[in-house]
């Protein structure tokens, strides 16, 4: 049997910057050759003298490996700006550097800054370069037929070079699906990283990049997570004549952004206009710790088709007026009968009278935004993601509101240095529908699909066959590095985990519950959980 992905031409050439060491030159000398090199290969050119010798300044006295990313960021960035000349001026050059190499990037007074799923970064770990690189999009939203191999090859590939670390020394017991096919003796206390598979009824199978392999789980042990088909996940055991029989399985291990980030250096993998990573920007993380008191409102399932449910958001509204929050995020669905054929006329009624119920307070939320992201069964392509923001008549309902966004789903924020992640899908439930191994109580639940999320970077790593993904867009998915707030919204009881500095958290159904929300406080990194008493 095949391996299910191939090896897609999928590198961008990334000239490195070198400094070896060269003799009878010094260290200005070499930075400067190296610098005029790079640029000219770029086709970009220093005006005068004082542009070059801004760079070698603040590159002088800094180690090789902080250079060579120093380069490239700056080089990355500059060809990213409408330059109207290939001749760089001091005032350009000037900029450039205190943004990528100094951290003193601050765009606007509104610290928030949504990025479209659509518009993020294609990352892909590069086995030449030996790093996580950016690579050219798809210019179209279904997939074709190369577009799943190319999207689990990537998957895999970011997976295993944190494996590779992460595992250290244990890394040696790890083999290749091809090595062990092509061995006819028994290997005993090996691994593998591979997805897991259901074929043929009730044979099970495990693929990795090389080839695909019968497995015998019968008596396996499991780790903390949840494990389902097409997980990724570490299987140990023992390799008998075409028939790996798994002693355990677990989950690669998490982790952290400030790790991943060690290795990988400050350029920004998640999306938006800064050139370097939020966290490394020295202007956002003082403005994020002085507005103390600043929070986001979290709500999801809000059925706007009930009379009970808009007298609950006019209560949150009113309340709130005194200290506006800077955003207001309302997750779908949007609809209590989605089924109901006139659902769309549901909808379009609930958003006029939301409107008018932000009208009467929208003097007290100038700076505040409205964000809604659409859920699986609100009107468009609700069951694939990513998927586009809500149509456009609904904007026009919100016209005389300010600072209202209808987003896609999943949705990037940025808050000051913060990262934050939203993605409304039911996925406990269908994860816990035919598993290979889940925990039996609710909370166990909950925590497990933290870890799993965060140990395989990606917010939806089921089957196709569960939740349809545009595999051309399967980037948008990630979670990698791992952002500082995950809000997977689901139909499942609220929870908040945490790992590896990683808060992951769903505020629950407000409509189904007391009118549960969640209000994030950045400064601090907390959460706050909240309900509306309409009696009260």
């Amino acid at each position: 049997m095949l391996a299910l992905w191939t090896d897609p031409a999928e590198r961008m050439y990334v000239r490195d910057f070198h400094v070896g060491s060269v003799p009878h030159m010094s260290d200005k000398e070499l930075i400067r050759k190296e610098l005029v090199s790079a640029f000219k290969l770029r086709t970009l050119y220093f005006k005068k003298k004082d542009a070059l010798e801004y760079i070698v300044s603040a590159l002088s006295g800094k180690d090789e490996q902080y250079r060579q990313r120093s380069v490239e960021i700056l080089l990355n960035y500059l060809t990213k700006q409408n330059l109207t000349s290939a001749f760089l001026e001091i005032k350009t050059i000037a900029s450039a550097v205190d943004i990528c190499l100094r951290g003193t990037y601050f765009e606007s007074d509104n610290l928030l800054q949504i990025i479209d799923v659509f518009d993020a970064p294609c990352i892909a770990y590069s086995d030449e370069l030996r790093k996580i690189t950016e690579v050219p999009k798809k210019s179209y939203y279904l997939s074709r037929s190369d577009d799943l191999s190319v999207a689990l090859r990537r998957r895999y590939k970011l997976v295993q070079q944190r494996v590779v670390r992460t595992e250290g020394s244990n890394y040696s017991t790890f083999y290749a699906i091809e090595a062990l096919l092509g061995n006819a003796k028994r290997v005993t206390g090996i691994s593998v990283l591979a997805t897991f598979h259901q074929f043929e009824g009730k044979k099970f199978f495990v693929t990795d990049l090389t080839g695909t392999m019968e497995v015998d789980i019968t008596n396996a042990t499991y780790a903390d997570g949840l494990f389902f088909e097409s997980g990724m996940y570490i299987f140990t055991g023992t390799y008998d004549h075409y028939l790996f029989l798994v002693d355990h399985v677990r989950l690669p291990t998490i982790e952290s952004s400030k790790a991943t980030r060690e290795k990988f250096g400050r350029e920004n993998l998640f999306g938006g206009s800064n050139p370097i990573a939020a966290c490394f920007l020295t202007d956002l993380r003082v403005a994020c710790l002085r507005q103390a008191d600043a929070k986001i409102a979290i709500l999801s399932d809000v059925f706007l088709d009930r009379n009970d449910v808009l007298r609950a958001l006019h209560k949150l509204i009113m309340g709130f007026a005194t200290c506006p929050p800077t955003a207001f995020i309302f997750i779908g669905n949007f609809c209590s009968r989605p089924e109901y054929h006139k659902s769309d006329e549901l909808i379009y009624e609930g958003f006029k009278k939301l409107a008018r119920i932000i009208d009467l307070q929208k003097a007290f939320y100038t700076k505040t935004d409205w964000i809604f992201v659409p859920g699986p069964e609100d009107p468009g392509l609700s069951q694939v993601l990513p998927r586009p923001g809500m149509d456009q008549e609904y904007f026009e309902l919100m016209s005389e509101i300010p600072n209202v966004s209808f987003v896609t789903n999943p949705v990037r924020l940025q808050y000051a240095n913060q990262e934050i992640s939203i993605c409304r899908a039911d996925l406990i439930d269908k994860m816990c529908r035919n598993p290979i191994h889940v925990p039996e109580n609710s909370p166990q639940i909950a925590a497990n699909f933290c870890k799993t999320i965060c140990s395989l970077g990606h917010m939806c790593p089921l089957p196709n066959s569960l939740q349809p993904i545009a595999f051309s867009l399967d980037h948008s998915l990630y979670m990698y590095p791992l952002p500082d707030l995950v809000i997977m919204a689901d139909k499942f009881e609220k929870y908040i985990g945490e790992e590896s500095d990683c808060i992951v958290a769903n505020p629950g159904s407000f409509s189904r519950s007391n009118f549960d929300f969640f209000v994030y406080y950045p400064a601090n990194r907390k959460i706050e959980q909240s309900y509306i008493d309409l009696d009260a």
